[in-house]
């Protein structure tokens, strides 16, 4: 059927296409896509060491990437607690270990929280948000909500996929599942 639909598509549309594919692969790669002001206000207020990745994802990860035009892997802003400003969570480096951290509002200030640590880089992870309804598609029994419109997905190309709900006080995993998208 996808080669029926192609076919039928004028060659312009398939090479502009293409193009913006390439375009898309080698922006994702340099991390241009990846500009948040929330992360440029975590580096002016927070005193870490942490750094924005920066490598070239897996075949695998880049594929998945490019064809769902998730334009930056490794960095997730939605309003993850409700508090109706958006949160910043993100992959970053601090040291030589990998972080899964939140820069979280609580209305007047931010505060970072990691959710996770790891010696290994994330070359074949990636996030994204989920809508929190969405979660009880995937679960047999309702998930708590409490207001939230957003959950955080966790995805390995090489493990599982975590889903994590805030919990009034941090990003709690809430579901691991099998490598789903």
């Amino acid at each position: 059927m996808k080669n029926v639909i192609l076919s039928l598509l004028p060659l312009s549309l398939i090479s502009i296409t293409t193009v913006q594919s390439e375009e898309l692969s080698a922006e994702i790669k340099s991390g241009q896509y990846c500009q948040s002001e929330l992360f440029e206000q975590f580096k002016k207020t927070e005193q870490t060491n942490h750094e924005r990745l920066r490598f070239k994802p897996s075949d695998k990860l880049m594929q998945f990437v490019t064809s769902m035009e998730l334009m930056c892997p490794w960095e997730s802003q939605k309003d993850y607690n409700g508090d109706k400003k958006e949160d910043w969570i993100a992959f970053v480096k601090s040291g030589s270990e990998f972080q899964l951290v939140a820069y979280m509002s609580n209305r007047q200030s931010y505060q970072l929280k990691v959710i996770s640590r790891s010696d290994k880089l994330p070359a074949s992870s990636f996030i994204r948000w989920l809508p929190t309804a969405q979660l009880n598609n995937f679960t047999k029994k309702t998930m708590p909500v409490n207001n939230l419109k957003y959950s955080l997905q966790v995805s390995d190309f090489e493990g599982m996929t975590q889903f994590y709900l805030w919990d009034g006080k941090e990003m709690k995993s809430v579901l691991t599942t099998p490598q789903m998208f």
